[in-house]
């Protein structure tokens, strides 16, 4: 069954075509703000508005015109469903009617993809160091040289090497 969505009152929706239509391109709480628009609300208010202050940005509720929508990459599903006038899930579903396979999840949120489509390069630390954490050696801090504890050709470690005051400044 599907939910009630709450209509935005028709006062307040016509103060926001008269903004989108002065200075479109603000941000949601800007909008909001102005209007006295729920935020809760305001992101389909505002793609409806879009779509009443200019109606070139009707789309065609057919899967060849939704699966050119969503190819775009401009736009999510929220909004190409209020553009083309039907729910999510008729979205979701005229555009696997168009044989490109299953609906991606990359246009549902901007949050984390559990089906493996990510959008984000990985670039393999998330902690401050790094790349740099990973080319020291566990155990140590990396101050004294661990690292560089090549035997001399006397055998032993190299001169001036103890981790001490002295031993930084060699002679």
């Amino acid at each position: 069954m599907a939910r009630e969505a709450r209509a935005v009152p028709t006062a307040q929706f016509n103060k926001l075509v008269a903004l989108i239509k002065k200075n479109g391109g603000e941000s949601e709480r800007w909008y909001s703000e102005q209007t006295g628009i729920e935020m809760s609300m305001i992101g389909r208010a505002m793609w409806q508005a879009e779509l009443t202050a200019d109606p070139s940005l009707k789309i065609a509720a057919t899967p060849a015109a939704i699966y050119k929508a969503a190819s775009s990459g401009n736009f999510r599903w929220p909004r190409i469903a209020v553009y083309a006038g039907v729910s999510v899930g008729q979205a979701k579903a005229l555009y696997e009617q168009a044989g490109h396979g299953s609906a991606p999840s990359n246009l549902t949120a901007r949050g984390r993809q559990f089906d493996g489509v990510t959008t984000v390069k990985k670039t393999g630390g998330s902690g401050r160091r790094g790349a740099a954490a990973k080319a020291q050696p566990s155990g140590t801090s990396g101050r004294r040289g661990a690292a560089k504890t090549e035997p001399t050709k006397r055998g032993g470690r190299p001169a001036g090497r103890r981790g001490t005051r002295a031993g930084a400044n060699p002679k």
